[in-house]
């Protein structure tokens, strides 16, 4: 299991530059995604 802490950092870190509201948007896709494929495997 992948650490969600150090995933957040280094995505922060990342994109440090991008507007808070950008990144919200796009973590959501990602947890969507995330959600779809472990509802896939299931």
């Amino acid at each position: 299991m992948f650490s969600v802490d150090a995933n957040l950092r280094r995505h922060k870190a990342r994109r440090r530059h991008t507007p808070p509201s950008v990144r919200s948007r796009n973590w959501e896709m990602v947890v969507k995604a995330t959600e779809r494929r472990w509802n896939l495997r299931g």
